[in-house]
């Protein structure tokens, strides 16, 4: 657990020690976006699907790409280059350090061509929780970060090279397919008439989610049961809907400072919305809660960047000539950002989310066995 305390401590301090060098921007994205590459390189048996991804990996083995068409639901953009890599005999570590390769760019080119701070928004992804979703839902997590780049799209009104990318998106994981009406649904502002109506209509959804559930598996992941399916059928605790409700309540508040009809953020302001929709309806479905992703990554990604440094600009406008009281304006901030993250982090953390703790390499000579052996005495510690 070591290595997560120290992720997120060490990115801050050097973002902060280091910000006014030449390059900052470039050699922070750099810098951290190797380790961030390496750190999920080299995991063995960290998250819950590293040992199902590894299975489907060495089955591929024993079929043809027709025979996989029929046999394996995963994403052909997905699984063929997979089935290519396995006839040559590519180790699955390599394979799960290619995808982790695949994240990280996608990643860091993101946040370098978009974020008003790189610093920020490396480290949210990290506080938030996306890293840990990472080395898990590797296809989604592909997937959403390819959607990132179409809110771009939605901003300069290019329906079809939005569309592209979701499609593009789609080929590693078709859930990406919902997000082409959100072109229209995200232009729609946030404000005193439209808010309420998405709540309302929010809460028929949520009370209502097994006829949708059921209306939408017919035409994807038919395998799903949603009557009988753990994942339908097992819902996620309150806390991840209520922390990220109060993100989306901050950015709302906020959103004078920070939308304008140069930066169009208004479309984030409304993708916090349906992010935080789909974490609540994740208390009942939990595999629900996983759309939320093409939702909240790139939304936090940008907005806690532009609300770091919104609220750096209007605190030095404000309170510059009086230092005593601009220090007690910023040190009062950043305690409560300190105090909702590490609450947030602390809280992924204990609950061992995604499976990720303890946090092993492939250095360690542990079998699965005495992995999971390991992993079930921490969780009986913690309990």
């Amino acid at each position: 657990m070591l290595i997560y305390v120290l992720l997120p401590t060490l990115m801050l301090s050097t973002g902060f020690i280091f910000r006014r060098i030449k390059g900052f921007k470039w050699l922070y994205s750099a810098f951290w976006g190797c380790a961030l590459f390496f750190i999920a390189a080299i995991r063995k048996y960290t998250g819950h699907d590293y040992v199902l991804y590894e299975n489907w990996y060495n089955s591929f083995y024993e079929h043809t790409i027709d025979s996989m068409t029929y046999y394996f639901r995963q994403e052909k953009g997905f699984i063929i280059p997979l089935k290519l890599m396995r006839d040559y005999n590519v180790s699955a570590q390599i394979v799960f350090a290619i995808i982790a390769l695949v994240i990280t760019v996608l990643l860091v080119l993101y946040v370098y061509n978009n974020s008003k701070n790189v610093c920020v928004s490396l480290v949210s992804f990290v506080l938030f929780g996306f890293y840990f979703n990472s080395l898990n839902f590797m296809r989604q997590i592909i997937a959403a970060l390819i959607v990132c780049f179409a809110y771009n799209c939605i901003k300069e009104s290019r329906p079809f090279r939005f569309t592209a990318f979701i499609l593009l998106a789609a080929v590693f994981h078709v859930s990406a397919l919902m997000m082409l009406p959100f072109y229209f649904i995200l232009k729609i502002k946030m404000n005193r008439v439209t808010t309420p109506l998405f709540i309302v209509a929010g809460i028929a959804l949520w009370i209502f989610s097994e006829p949708a559930l059921q209306f939408a598996t017919r035409y994807f992941y038919t395998d799903y049961d949603v009557l009988n399916s753990a994942h339908m059928t097992v819902g996620l605790p309150p806390a991840f809907t209520i922390l990220f409700g109060v993100f989306g309540v901050t950015a709302f508040v906020l959103q004078k400072l920070l939308v304008n009809d140069k930066n169009k953020n208004s479309i984030f302001i409304t993708a916090i919305f349906f992010g935080v929709f789909f974490e609540f309806v994740g208390m009942k479905h939990s595999v629900v809660s996983r759309l939320s992703l093409y939702f909240l990554i790139p939304a936090t990604l940008i907005l806690s960047a532009q609300m770091f440094e919104k609220l750096k600009g209007l605190y030095f406008e404000k309170f510059g000539e009086n230092k005593k009281r601009l220090y007690l304006i910023s040190s009062a901030t950043v305690a409560g950002a300190l105090v909702f993250f590490g609450t947030l982090y602390g809280y992924l953390l204990k609950s061992d989310n995604n499976g990720v703790v303890p946090y092993n390499t492939f250095f360690s000579d542990l079998t699965f066995d005495e992995f999971e052996y390991m992993r079930d005495g921490l969780r009986r510690e913690a309990e």
